[in-house]
């Protein structure tokens, strides 16, 4: 008796290497503007924060968002046993800063031909 337990189908390995190239979260958003139009893509993303070009005179679209997280952080109040003045204790916040910058290469046909994107908050848009 032969068993297929070490062997993957023809079939099941197609629908690996598909999935495999399937972008998903944020990478997979990109992904789907490429060849839609600027209009199309500033009527959905609003107006670019800075248009630059590249090394070949392509505009590129250039968004960025920042954001910071608060966390913690306390005082207190008490007398200074010396001197008997008031003090104030504190204890420090956290604050974390999170950020993304996405571009947008238009080519010649007024149509988005290529996407970067870097920072510690681009995933979890």
């Amino acid at each position: 008796m032969t068993t297929m337990r070490h062997v993957m189908p023809p079939v099941l390995i197609a629908v690996l290497a598909v999935a495999a190239c399937t972008a998903p979260g944020y990478k997979g958003q990109l992904q789907s503007w490429i060849g839609k139009s600027n209009s199309e893509l500033v009527n959905s993303w609003g107006e670019p924060a800075e248009v630059v070009h590249d090394a070949e005179g392509r505009p590129v679209f250039v968004y960025a968002t920042v954001r910071t997280e608060t966390k913690g952080g306390s005082s207190m109040g008490t007398t200074d046993p010396i001197t008997g003045q008031p003090i104030k204790l504190s204890k420090a916040k956290t604050v974390k800063t999170f950020w993304c910058k996405t571009t947008f290469t238009i080519g010649e046909d007024e149509r988005v031909e290529e996407f970067t994107y870097d920072g510690n908050d681009c995933e979890k848009r």
